[in-house]
């Protein structure tokens, strides 16, 4: 799976748990809190993508990633392996 693709399985996490935010307004280098997503939202867009992604990964593996590049990059790490 690309990364590419990866952001677009995370993406429409975001869209289904901040149902308020636009679309376009979701970029790569953004954070999730920049697109108002709280802790527990957090928590909720990356259980939902290892879901769709079929991956067991503990949250704390993402604990570091400050903006969605850096979350599509864990992904694309464990994916790849």
């Amino acid at each position: 799976m690309t990364q590419d693709q990866i952001f677009e399985v995370i993406k429409k996490s975001v869209l289904d748990i901040l149902i308020d935010i636009e679309p376009e307004l979701i970029k790569i280098d953004k954070s999730l809190k920049d697109l108002g997503a709280n802790s527990i939202d957090r928590i909720e867009v990356i259980s939902s993508t290892l879901e769709q992604l079929n991956l067991k990964l503990p949250l704390m593996t993402f604990k570091n990633a400050t903006n969605i590049r850096e979350i599509v990059d864990i992904f694309h790490e464990h994916l790849c392996k």
